[in-house]
């Protein structure tokens, strides 16, 4: 991990010959072209993050979570018909050795109609229990909503704030502007770590099992009748409504063309147990997330940190 991070430090931020390199890089220009966006968006990336995430723990602290019955029904497919569909089909036209026409063809993506099926009822039941919560986001991903949001509008905010003061970045590289980027990444993993390990521990204290025998209906693949070629519209033209569509009754009225092949309940019913938990973060699945966000997060702050030095040197 560490040799990874050196890398990318040297490839994109180092003075060696990254974006923060005396040579611009692709951060450097844009920082260069747009200052105040860049440091708009770092940190409101950072304040954005740290809000979302103090949002979502409080969410996560007073949920409170409660059991309730889930109703399926099983419907049952039913072919009523088929439609013909030109934009599948495009035209092909042939031509002999010195360039003339000699004929044409239709060359279809789909080579037949597309059934229309309708779904009937059959009165076979699934029932579930689930969890529903009083809050549905949580730390990390207030985290993330808070920094993307950050990010544009603090860029806005800067947009504008440079468009009205017209600041320069001072062409003076400083070794702790460029170090800046680096910097934040590292310390943003860290913290960003610790609040996801915080977060999945607080998760995990809260957590709930629920254990329940289902019976589900089965079902199987089956053919429920056939549809026509794209090559016999011609002949059922006259058959076909407004829309292209065939309707018809007898499924296996085009019995030899293309089969159509839906899940069909049987009427039967298999019993499994099913465990689920309310709250499935743990804690080291909420390290490696904050570690990702808090990581992006203090990257970009780094980057705001580094623009607004060189500015204020300027």
């Amino acid at each position: 991990m560490i040799g990874k991070l050196t890398n990318f430090y040297q490839k994109h931020i180092g003075p060696g010959g990254g974006d923060y390199s005396r040579e611009p890089g692709k951060l450097q220009t844009v920082a260069q072209e747009v200052p105040g966006a860049a440091v708009g968006a770092g940190l409101g990336a950072a304040a954005g993050a740290a809000i979302g995430f103090g949002v979502g723990y409080h969410h996560l602290a007073s949920d409170s979570v409660q059991i309730v019955t889930e109703r399926t029904e099983y419907l049952r497919p039913e072919l009523v018909g088929a439609r013909y569909i030109p934009e599948d089909c495009t035209t092909q036209y042939t031509y002999d050795g010195d360039g003339n026409m000699t004929g044409s063809y239709q060359n279809c993506d789909s080579p037949y109609f597309r059934p229309l099926v309708e779904n009937r009822s059959t009165g076979l039941i699934e029932e579930r229990q689930k969890f529903t919560h009083t809050h549905s986001i949580g730390p990390l991903a207030g985290a993330a909503i808070g920094m993307g949001v950050g990010v544009v509008a603090g860029a806005l905010v800067g947009a504008l704030v440079q468009k009205v003061a017209d600041p320069q970045v001072s062409s003076a590289s400083q070794a702790r502007g460029n170090k800046a980027p680096l910097i934040g990444l590292g310390a943003g993993a860290l913290l960003g770590a610790g609040a996801g390990y915080a977060a999945g521990s607080l998760a995990q204290s809260k957590a709930q099992t629920l254990s329940q025998l289902v019976n589900t209906p089965v079902t199987q693949k089956v053919g429920i009748g056939w549809v026509p070629y794209a090559g016999d519209r011609s002949s059922l033209s006259s058959q076909m409504d407004g829309n292209r569509q065939l309707h018809y009754t007898d499924v296996n009225a085009f019995s030899g063309r293309v089969q159509v092949v839906r899940e069909v309940p049987t009427g039967e019913f298999r019993a499994h147990t099913e465990v689920t938990q309310s709250h499935t973060l743990t804690p080291l699945g909420g390290a490696a997330l904050g570690l990702g966000i808090g990581a992006v997060a203090g990257g970009l702050a780094g980057v705001a940190v580094g623009v607004l030095d060189k500015l204020l040197a300027s």
